[in-house]
């Protein structure tokens, strides 16, 4: 074995007490000099589940799995199911980067629930999350989340049976969308109710107030605004069936932002009260305040005049059935608002060439 004279092996002291780094380089981390261990299965598996230091937060590396449950429709009964699942989405995703959204045991699924997911995973996404998922084994809930357009936005099969559809899914939009991808979409979906394209010009100005509200109001700024509209046809049953949703601030905490949760709140003694007024009068002519709800009365009158059905809205810890006259705070609530509404023959007829 070759012998080191005195003088190196000084050399090799002081150069090891300096560390990696030398001078006039970027300073490297410093790797730990652990025993020669055996590599077993048990210390692959640990070393897979440890966490990695990304800045200030800590992601796992291995992935988590959530399941969903069996009923994600967005009615009075179950809404608690998805805003429920919706809060273990974004919880999951402060701390894991990989995130499984199982889907296996799902058998009711609606198209405002399939926003919402599309919505938060959008979300999650900006923050470097990869989020998969499985489909549902229950036949109808996978037909209908393959005709969604759900695909459109997310990496998926769909069986060729169920690639026509009118179904759709707007992009993400933000302030600069075109109004005419949403005016078109509008103009073809009066065929399945009416037997004819046509304008209507009430549902589209209702539209583009929410549009507005989520541009100037839910997002703290224009780069983070995004929403989904969704529009799924029953031919069947001569009806459409439309969700609006964002992921911003909700109505109540806008308004808590602005200071007018505090001052009307001894009026109206629950958020829900707060909400169902904010849409059916405006907060101005019950307070004397001067917000309005921005736009909030306009959209309601979509449903008093009788030009939508079914509307029903989710912002916060509130959801509202306007058509049932249900209203209630829920345990788990929803960042961002969500409108649900519903065109049938039992409307007024608004479609023009």
């Amino acid at each position: 074995m070759r012998k080191y004279s005195r003088k190196y092996k000084d050399f090799l002291i002081r150069k090891s007490k300096q560390g990696n780094s030398s001078k006039g380089h970027p300073k490297k981390r410093k790797i730990p000099i652990v025993p020669n261990r055996s590599v077993t299965p048990q210390r692959v598996k640990k070393r897979a589940q440890s966490v990695v230091q990304t800045g200030a937060i800590s992601y796992k590396v291995t992935p988590v799995r959530l399941i969903a449950p069996d009923d994600l429709r967005l009615t009075y009964s179950e809404c608690e199911n998805v805003t429920g699942f919706i809060h273990r989405i974004k919880s999951a995703s402060r701390s894991s980067r990989n995130i499984i959204v199982d889907l296996e045991n799902v058998s009711k699924i609606c198209d405002g629930t399939i926003s919402m997911l599309l919505s938060v995973i959008k979300e999650i996404g900006r923050d470097g999350v990869r989020v998969k998922g499985t489909y549902p084994k229950d036949i109808d809930a996978r037909n209908f989340l393959e005709k969604s357009g759900f695909f459109g936005h997310i990496r998926g099969h769909v069986s060729p049976s169920n690639g026509e559809t009118k179904n759709t899914i707007i992009r993400t939009g933000d302030s600069r969308t075109p109004p005419a991808e949403v005016s078109q979409e509008i103009y073809n979906s009066m065929e399945t109710v009416w037997g004819t394209k046509g304008r209507n010009p009430l549902l589209r100005g209702g539209v583009f107030e929410m549009v507005r509200n989520s541009c100037d109001h839910a997002f703290s700024n224009s780069a983070s605004v995004f929403w989904h509209f969704s529009l799924s046809h029953h031919e069947d049953e001569e009806l459409v069936s439309y969700s609006f949703v964002d992921n911003g601030k909700g109505i109540i905490r806008t308004m808590s932002s602005k200071g007018i949760i505090d001052k009307i709140f001894d009026y109206f003694k629950s958020n829900s009260n707060i909400l169902k007024a904010a849409f059916e009068n405006g907060i101005e002519s019950a307070t004397g305040l001067p917000w309005r709800g921005k736009g909030l009365p306009t959209i309601y009158e979509l449903y008093e005049d009788k030009v939508v059905t079914n509307l029903i809205v989710v912002s916060n810890n509130v959801f509202i059935d306007f058509d049932r006259n249900l209203r209630k705070e829920i345990k788990f609530p929803f960042s961002g608002t969500y409108y649900h509404w519903v065109i049938n023959p039992s409307c007024k007829k608004y479609c023009f060439n």
